[in-house]
């Protein structure tokens, strides 16, 4: 991975010790043996020229990092920079006070719990309590200033177990073991920054943002039924409109741009973005008969959404953008955040792409509902009918934008035989 001098500067601001921050971060899991220690390897490159750092880390996965430089300490520090920046995106750093860094810690999850218990809810349903709680599995019952869970013998002695488990905005938990009450709440700790991370809850700094909870949009707390049909367009007054829709054949969006009449578009088919899919001739048979296809629409709607939006984003910066479909899951999901293990298993990885997206990039993002009858342009595109898309959308640009693929989040796979979308 080859990270630019600008990148560089601008991490070097964020980040002042890179190098302690990952450090400390993860040292009391080092130290009782939960996971390995961040190991560097060095080898030179182009002759000397270059110094190429290859940096291990073991928890919370397995990932390698790489950075170049044309220094041995340049590229080493470019590598944690890269790292704190993985570390901070997942909701395991954040902003102490301004322009400070630091780890989170069990006291931050506490604070941050207590803080998002307290927020109203904006249906007016009970308040749901959170639950912090350490036990030992096996052996007898300490008194510790925690609350106790009754647990089954165990035969690993003095392991401790802590549940984090919370029923609102979104209801998760999380179970962590450790050697001591202290280490197995500390990684409880992390788990959970990264659940309350991958739900939207949490800011670019990684304080708990209150315009993320559920619904999304401020705008919605009005009323509930505009989660399920989003808002109008005078409503959101948004600077960029999204058309999208999916097919059995591929799908397709367009972009329409407030005051100016060019309109930008797409249109793949899934064979360009899922090995193994079949090829967009074999299949236009089977587009014809829709009982034939067996296919997770939400998921094929919801993915030419993000596809459209992660090729468009660097035109959204600071922008309001209003997306429109014809599946109301889709709608829902935009607006409303992915709130069960049920959708996340099945659309939760999409999701985060479109969440961390819009976040990276500082745009407002909100879904609306739009009757399938007057979304026939996009549905032109999906199914690569370009001669009568043109004629619906006469400002529409000569050429199609390339798109943007998401190679990077795997595994999506096309599955054979039964020719629908799963998550692996």
């Amino acid at each position: 991975m080859m990270i630019s001098l600008f990148s560089a500067k601008t991490l070097r601001r964020i980040y002042r010790d890179p190098k302690c921050l990952i450090h400390d971060l993860l040292r009391p899991l080092v130290e009782c043996g939960m996971t390995a220690e961040p190991s560097v390897t060095l080898s030179p490159k182009l002759c000397g020229q270059f110094w190429r750092a290859k940096l291990h880390l073991e928890w919370p996965s397995k990932v390698t990092i790489f950075a170049v430089h044309s220094s041995v300490t340049g590229a080493e520090e470019n590598a944690y920079l890269l790292a704190c920046d993985l570390f901070k995106s997942i909701g395991l750093l954040y902003e102490n006070t301004p322009g400070s860094i630091v780890p989170v810690s069990p006291d931050f999850v506490n604070k941050t719990l207590q803080t998002l218990h307290s927020v109203p809810d904006p249906f007016n349903r009970p308040p749901q309590p959170f639950l912090f709680s350490t036990s030992p599995t096996g052996g007898t019952e300490s008194q510790h200033s925690e609350e106790r869970l009754g647990m089954n013998a165990c035969p690993v002695k003095q392991l401790w177990r802590t549940d984090v488990v919370a029923e609102w905005p979104y209801s998760f938990n999380v179970c962590s073991h450790g050697p001591s009450p202290e280490l197995s709440e500390y990684s409880a700790a992390l788990l959970t920054c990264m659940k309350l991370k991958s739900q939207g809850l949490l800011d670019n700094k990684n304080q708990l943002t209150k315009k993320r909870l559920p619904p999304i949009n401020r705008q919605l707390c009005s009323l509930e039924v505009a989660e399920l049909t989003g808002l109008t367009r005078e409503e959101f007054d948004p600077h960029y409109e999204i058309y999208s829709d999916a097919s059995a054949c591929g799908f397709g969006a367009y972009l329409v741009k407030k005051d100016v009449n060019r309109v930008r578009w797409l249109a793949n088919t899934w064979s360009q973005h899922f090995p193994g899919a079949p090829e967009f001739h074999a299949r236009e048979r089977l587009c014809e008969a829709e009982n034939s296809i067996r296919m997770d629409s939400t998921f094929c709607e919801l993915y030419s959404v993000v596809a459209a939006c992660y090729t468009w984003k660097h035109k959204f910066v600071g922008k309001r953008v209003l997306v429109w479909t014809d599946n109301l899951n889709v709608v829902r999901l935009v607006n409303q955040g992915v709130r069960s293990e049920t959708k996340q298993k099945r659309w939760g990885k999409l999701y985060r792409i479109l969440y961390f997206t819009s976040q990276k990039y500082s745009f407002e993002l909100c879904a609306s509902h739009v009757q399938r009858t007057e979304n026939m342009a996009a549905d032109f595109l999906s199914r690569r009918k370009l001669t009568e898309f043109r004629k619906a959308v006469p400002d529409a640009a000569p050429s199609e934008k390339k798109t943007k693929k998401l190679l990077f989040w795997n595994p999506l796979q096309w599955t054979d035989h039964q020719p629908h979308f799963k998550l692996a």
